[in-house]
């Protein structure tokens, strides 16, 4: 009975020890793992929207990015083929002129003609917008009372 009676007084002592812990912490509503079950059907409800989400409006979003960009890749080539385009004549109009210097050149020595000579002469084979140049240098020549080019 002495044992029965300590066993008792130690099973009151517990309780309140316990009770003072479960004022001073809180006694649980529910047991811990009740709220960590709860708390992972949120998360996955979470991730699911977000997954739903990422799958609605993930493709919507890289489509019009990549309309974006397509859109400024091709200003970029048309901007390109324009210079392109504006290179190959220049590169026409020097190979042109080229071609009539050196056969200017080829003319002067197999006629040999002189140096005094030369710019007169080449004058008379300028045709477009070179003669017309020419003509407009000219005149600006005598109205700014400037030689014109003799050599």
């Amino acid at each position: 009975m002495a044992d029965q009676s300590r066993i008792s007084s130690w099973l009151d002592a517990m309780e309140m020890r316990l009770r003072r812990v479960e004022e001073l912490v809180g006694r649980p509503e529910q047991p811990p793992i009740v709220g960590l079950i709860q708390q992972i059907l949120a998360l996955q409800e979470i991730v699911g929207n977000l997954n739903m989400t990422v799958k609605e409006e993930l493709p919507k979003f890289i489509e019009k990015g990549l309309g974006a960009v397509s859109d400024e890749v091709s200003c970029s080539t048309d901007a390109v083929d324009l210079n392109f385009g504006d290179l190959e004549d220049r590169l026409k109009s020097a190979k042109e002129l080229e071609n009539f210097l050196w056969d200017m050149e080829m003319y002067f020595q197999a006629a040999r003609v002189s140096d005094a000579e030369k710019v007169s002469i080449t004058s008379m084979y300028l045709i477009g917008d070179a003669k017309l140049w020419w003509r407009s240098d000219l005149s600006d020549d005598a109205s700014a009372n400037r030689e014109h080019i003799m050599t």
